[in-house]
C-alpha cells in the first residue's frame, strides 16, 4: 500500500543535540537520578533529516505535505530527558539517550488511517555499559482532513514512543552511584504488529447429553488488528443412552478442522481480546457395542459404527496473555481461554429413536508461542509500504 515515503540524507554519524528542554517539563517532573548525573539524547544525522511525504493521490484525503519526523523523534525524546533526568548541561561528561527512527508511514486499518513511527533507543552510561534497549512502534489515528491532521498524528505517535520508555525506566530505574549506573533497567522490546503462532490446549465441550472433555489446537497469522487462524479438535460426546442387556451408550467421535478470522484489541502490553466468526468441517463416528446372542452358552458383542459429516458456523471470543521476550529473540509465550459456539450440529440416524447435537460449544485453556514475521515499518531512505 502506498501511503508516501519517508525520506532523509545519506550521513550516518552519530551528533549530540543540545535541543532546548522544556523548563516545565524538566523541573516538574519527578527525576529518576540524583542530580550529579547527566543524561543527554543523542540522534544521528540521518534521524534528524527524516521526512514523510504524503502526496496526494496516495488514499489519504488530506492535502500534500511533507513531516518533519525526524524532527518530531528530536522533540518527544528531549522532552523524555528533561522529565527523566533534568536538563543536561553543555559540556562534560555524560550518559547517552540514542535514539533513532527506524520507520515511519501510513497504514489503512479499521476504517481509518494511522501514522505508524518505529523507534530504537538504547542508554548507555558514561563508562559505555548498556542500561537498557528499547524497540518501540507506536500508531496514532489521524483525524480529520485538513493540512495539519497528517502532522499532528506523527507528532503524537513520536510522543506516544517516548512515553513507553518513560513507563519503563520510571518502573525499573538503574541505581546510580556516582552518576554511574550499576543495575540496568530492564528494557521492553514491544510485540511485533505481524506474528505467527502456534497454541495447545484442553477443555470442555457441551452438547444435549452435557460435557466432555476434548483436545485443541490453533495456528495462525496476525497482523495488526487482524488475524486469521486454523483450528481443530478432537472429542467424544454422547449421541445417545443405551439399553440395558441390548447395548452401550452411542458416543460420537469428532475430529474438527475449521479456518477462522477476527479483529485483535490489544489490552497494554500482554493482554489481548479476539473475537470472530469461522466456520469448523466435524467429521466422526456414531460407534455402540451392541450385545448378541451367539448360542445357548453365552452372548457376545458387535461394533456398530456409523459416519457423518457437517459444515458448521462458528462464533468465538479468547481472552489472552502474551509473555515479554527477554532472549529478544522475538519468541514469546502465549496463554489463554477461549469460548467457541457451533450452529447447524443437529445429527439424526434412522438406526436410533432420538437426534442431537455433535456439539454446542466449547471452552478451551491454551498454551503455546509467537514469532514476529514479515514486513515492518519502512526503515529511512525507502519508499513507503
Amino acid at each position: 500500500m502506498s501511503g508516501g515515503r519517508v525520506a532523509c540524507g545519506a550521513v550516518a554519524c552519530s551528533i549530540v543535540v543540545a535541543a532546548a528542554i522544556s523548563p516545565a517539563a524538566a523541573e516538574n517532573a519527578e527525576k529518576i537520578s540524583p542530580p550529579s548525573v547527566v543524561v543527554r539524547p543523542r540522534f544521528s544525522a540521518e534521524t534528524l533529516r527524516a521526512t514523510f511525504t504524503h502526496r496526494e493521490g496516495d488514499g489519504l484525503a488530506n492535502p500534500a505535505c511533507t513531516v518533519p519526523v525526524g524532527e518530531q523523534t528530536r522533540q518527544a525524546f528531549t522532552d523524555l530527558v528533561g522529565r527523566l533526568f533534568g536538563a543536561p548541561p553543555p559540556d562534560g561528561p555524560g550518559a547517552e539517550l540514542e535514539v533513532s527512527l527506524a520507520g515511519a508511514n501510513v497504514d489503512y486499518r479499521m476504517g481509518g488511517w494511522f501514522a505508524v513511527v518505529e523507534h530504537r533507543i538504547a542508554l548507555t552510561a558514561v563508562t559505555g555499559a548498556e542500561l537498557g534497549r528499547w524497540s518501540v512502534q507506536s500508531d496514532e489515528p489521524i483525524v480529520g482532513e485538513d493540512e495539519r491532521a497528517v502532522p499532528s498524528a506523527f507528532a503524537r505517535a513520536a510522543e506516544a514512543s517516548a512515553h513507553k520508555v518513560e513507563v519503563d525506566l520510571r518502573r525499573s530505574p538503574p541505581r546510580w552511584v556516582g552518576g554511574t549506573a550499576t543495575e540496568p533497567a530492564i528494557a521492553w522490546a514491544p510485540r511485533s504488529p505481524y506474528s505467527i503462532y502456534l497454541d495447545v490446549g484442553s477443555g470442555l465441550v457441551t452438547a444435549a447429553s452435557g460435557a466432555d472433555g476434548g483436545v485443541f489446537a490453533r495456528g495462525g497469522v496476525a497482523v495488526h488488528s487482524f488475524f486469521v487462524q486454523l483450528t481443530g479438535g478432537a472429542w467424544s460426546t454422547m449421541y445417545a443412552p443405551g439399553r440395558a442387556n441390548v447395548g452401550s451408550d452411542v458416543d460420537l467421535s469428532t475430529i474438527a478442522v475449521g479456518l477462522e478470522t477476527g479483529p485483535v484489541y490489544r489490552l497494554g502490553r500482554a493482554w489481548e481480546l479476539r473475537a470472530g466468526l469461522g466456520v469448523q468441517v466435524l467429521h466422526g463416528h456414531a460407534n455402540q457395542t451392541l450385545v448378541v446372542k451367539s448360542g445357548p452358552f453365552g452372548n457376545g458383542t458387535t461394533e456398530t459404527s456409523f459416519p457423518f459429516t457437517r459444515v458448521a458456523p462458528t462464533l468465538f471470543a479468547s481472552l489472552l496473555f502474551v509473555g515479554g521476550d527477554p532472549a529478544r529473540s522475538g519468541a514469546r509465550l502465549r496463554m489463554g481461554v477461549e469460548a467457541r459456539g457451533y450452529f447447524g450440529t443437529e445429527l439424526s440416524y434412522a438406526e436410533y429413536p432420538t437426534s442431537s447435537k455433535i456439539v454446542e460449544a466449547t471452552l478451551g485453556f491454551f498454551v503455546g508461542f509467537e514469532l514476529p514475521w514479515g514486513a515492518r515499518p519502512t526503515r529511512p531512505g525507502v519508499s513507503g509500504r
